[in-house]
């Protein structure tokens, strides 16, 4: 899982460069991404995994604004959605499950997106 993360870390702080694992820190500058990974089949044939991903888009906005938000949500989509990459020993796919707007986090100016992918992932030995 250390490579796939890498690779998708990586994807991600192109389209964005503040990309956080599980949790972002104290002093992240909206807006940032926080992913999750998780593993949930071992693909049934050697060298191959399922692996579900969950990536947040934080933002805040005085005047509910969601337009940059939903630009940088837009361009995580168009950089995951049926894309292939590859990072070291491993190759992943990507596909979309679905799209959420969150609750605002008990925060007016807090703005949430998730995103939900499954990625097939394959390892090469």
């Amino acid at each position: 899982m250390i490579e796939f993360r890498k690779a998708l870390s990586a994807k991600l702080t192109a389209i964005n460069s503040e990309v956080y694992h599980q949790r972002a820190s104290d002093n992240a500058e909206f807006p940032y991404l926080v992913y999750e990974i998780t593993n949930i089949d071992y693909g049934g044939e050697p060298g191959s995994d399922i692996y579900y991903i969950e990536i947040e888009g934080w933002d805040k906005s005085e005047t509910g604004d969601t337009t940059i938000l939903e630009t940088l949500m837009a361009a995580v989509k168009a950089g995951l959605e049926k894309q292939t990459i590859t990072h070291g020993s491993i190759t992943a796919a990507f596909f979309i499950e679905n799209q959420l707007a969150l609750d605002n986090d008990n925060d007016e100016q807090i703005i949430r997106r998730r995103q939900s992918y499954q990625a097939k992932v394959y390892e090469r030995s």
